[in-house]
Order: C-alpha cells, then sequence, then structure tokens
C-alpha cells in the first residue's frame, strides 16, 4: 500500500461497516473495559482517556504509553436504523516510519473486523 506522497505519510479513515444500531455501537465501543475483547495491543499498562459521553458518535481518545500521549481521533455515524459504519482516523504520528504506519492500519482494519464480529453476533 502506498501511504506516503512526496515523502510524507497520508491521513487514512479506516472504516467498517456493522449492522447494528449506531447506539448500541456507539454504547459498546466507548467502554475502556470492552477494549481487550477487539483492539489488539491494549493492555493494562496504557491509559486510555475516552471522550465524554455524548449523542454525536464520536469516540476519540487519548492513548498514553511510556509517558507519551497519542491521540485518536474515532466516530460511530449512523448509515440507518440498522446500521452503522465506524471511522478510524489513522494520522502518522512524528518519528513513525512508513512500515510501522502501514502496520498500523493493518492492526486498524484486523480491530475493526473483529468488532464487527463481535456485535453482529
Amino acid at each position: 500500500m502506498d501511504v506516503a506522497h512526496n515523502g510524507v505519510m497520508d491521513t487514512i479513515h479506516v472504516t467498517q461497516r456493522i449492522d447494528r444500531p449506531a447506539d448500541t455501537v456507539y454504547e459498546y465501543t466507548r467502554h475502556r473495559e470492552h477494549l481487550e475483547a477487539w483492539a489488539v495491543g491494549v493492555s493494562d499498562d496504557m491509559h486510555i482517556e475516552m471522550a465524554p459521553e455524548n449523542t454525536f458518535g464520536v469516540l476519540d481518545h487519548w492513548v498514553t504509553l511510556d509517558g507519551t500521549t497519542f491521540y485518536n481521533a474515532m466516530r460511530v455515524i449512523p448509515l440507518d436504523d440498522s446500521s452503522c459504519e465506524v471511522v478510524f482516523t489513522l494520522r502518522p504520528f512524528p518519528g513513525v516510519d512508513e512500515a510501522a504506519y502501514e502496520k498500523d492500519h493493518a492492526t486498524i482494519t484486523h480491530d475493526l473486523a473483529t468488532l464487527k464480529d463481535l456485535l453482529e453476533k
């Protein structure tokens, strides 16, 4: 996958359609205790601060690991009464090379597919 143009990596919007109502997906996903069920790499040594509960489907969160905090933008967008789209905005952080960025992209794609599988059972 080509994620860089003229040496600058692009922001990637990773999306996953989930055939469940948006409010159901939002309510499940916003709880820290559910993260380990669908997001690989989440561990107890991470501090994760979720955006305050809201009616807009905003799941932005800040992850602090080893003293460094990363901001992650994430949304649940209703498509109709019974389905939605989850969008995670992957942005390159300073010092991340293209190979690591591609790995992050693959991991987030996998995580959102796992979330879909969990919620559509």
